[in-house]
Order: C-alpha cells, then sequence, then structure tokens
C-alpha cells in the first residue's frame, strides 16, 4: 500500500513538473534570475518526483510488511 502511494505521489508530481514546464500552472518557487522561476519549479517537481519513484521501489523491495513466509 505503501509503494502505490508513493508511486501515485510521484506520478503527480511528473504531471505538475510537465504543467509547469509548459506555462500551464504558475511557477511558485522563487528561483534567480539565471534560471527564472519555471525551470526552478520545474527542476523542483521532477527532483521530488525521482524520490518519490525510488521510495516506491526501495519500499516494494523491502517487502514493506511481515514476512511473506510466516
Amino acid at each position: 500500500m505503501l509503494s502505490l502511494t508513493l508511486i501515485l505521489a510521484g506520478g503527480i508530481c511528473t504531471l505538475l513538473g510537465i504543467l509547469t514546464a509548459f506555462g500551464a500552472l504558475p511557477a511558485f518557487i522563487k528561483a534567480e534570475e539565471a534560471i527564472g522561476p519555471i525551470a526552478g519549479t520545474t527542476a523542483f517537481m521532477w527532483g521530488l518526483a525521482v524520490l518519490f519513484f525510488l521510495a516506491s521501489i526501495a519500499s516494494n523491495m523491502s517487502g514493506g510488511g511481515p514476512s511473506r513466509y510466516d
């Protein structure tokens, strides 16, 4: 269940990153003028999505609960 929750959170972050990159959503991170707020928000959302996807893989590989062989 934890793995499913993390993968859904990662998918939502990926979708928000894509929508921000295309300008459909306003940027909410104050980034330096060198990168721009849209690029900063997009990078943040995609980074967060990668962390959620890796956490879901780790949760799934660890079993996430009692042993299956009990």
